[in-house]
């Protein structure tokens, strides 16, 4: 890989971060956007179950969690809480898995020793 190569990906590469993935859930197919660099280090600093409710509540695009009139059909005290009202105990955790792994967290990275080629 060269800098030139990076530079000519560069929208490429911008475009891939900013794509939205559809998740099947208990409640059906819901839409997600990648988690930040920013929101994944506030999500670590929370506990598991609220940074697990976190990702999600901040991540979904569709439907948009964040609604107000949603929250209130649901008796939600706290806008995090319309997480855990309509998603299953256990889905919330494979949610936010998901969007790690999507956003290259734990996924799978190879490496190999490195030959300099020597003339």
């Amino acid at each position: 890989m060269t800098i030139a190569e990076l530079i000519e990906r560069k929208e490429e590469i911008a475009a891939k971060k900013k794509q939205l993935y559809d998740i099947e859930t208990s409640v059906g197919t819901v839409t997600f956007k990648l988690p930040s660099i920013s929101l994944v280090t506030e999500a670590w600093d929370l506990s598991p179950r609220e940074g697990n409710k976190n990702l999600v509540y901040q991540c979904a695009v569709e439907p948009n969690l964040k609604n107000k009139e949603l929250q209130k059909a649901f008796g939600c005290a706290e806008p995090f809480d319309i997480v855990e009202e309509i998603f299953m105990a256990g889905e919330v955790s494979k949610i936010a898995g998901q969007l790690l792994k999507l956003a290259g967290f734990g996924s799978d990275i190879t490496a190999t020793l490195h030959k300099e080629i020597k003339n």
